[in-house]
């Protein structure tokens, strides 16, 4: 049986931080694959836990992203504040927009809890405009 490597080590650990598992709950899984910790794992057992985990952060990503309904209420309000020309100019506009005051790639990279901030600033922007 070969033993678990230490870059398998290092991703089992990047995927427990990405799915925010307490410890009791990976002390579960572990026991599963028939470890206490992650050094004590075979090569294969290792590889099953790392798609295991990939599962859970995939999981945990998708919860924190902004719903469908929530990119689409931040796309009419930039619709309504944006003065560039062209569809394809709002939405690069806005990609730059967001990366400037919210340190966010874009739309798609937007988290749920963003949602309340980037709307207040597009309400005041809007605001601004009429005023």
């Amino acid at each position: 049986m070969r033993l678990v490597t230490p870059k398998q080590i290092k991703l089992i650990h990047t995927l427990l931080h990405k799915a925010c598992l307490d410890d009791e709950v990976y002390r579960d899984i572990l026991a599963r694959y028939g470890a206490e910790s992650s050094k004590t794992l075979s090569q294969y057992a290792a590889t099953e836990l790392i798609k295991e985990l990939s599962r859970y952060a995939m999981q945990r990503r998708r919860l924190e992203d902004a719903t469908p309904n929530q990119k689409r209420l931040l796309l009419a309000l930039w619709y309504q504040v944006s003065r560039a020309e062209t569809q394809e100019a709002k939405r690069s506009a806005f990609d730059t927009f967001l990366q400037n005051r919210f340190k966010v790639k874009n739309l798609e990279n937007v988290k749920r809890n963003q949602v309340e901030k980037i709307v207040t600033a597009l309400k005041a922007m809007g605001a601004e405009e009429q005023g």
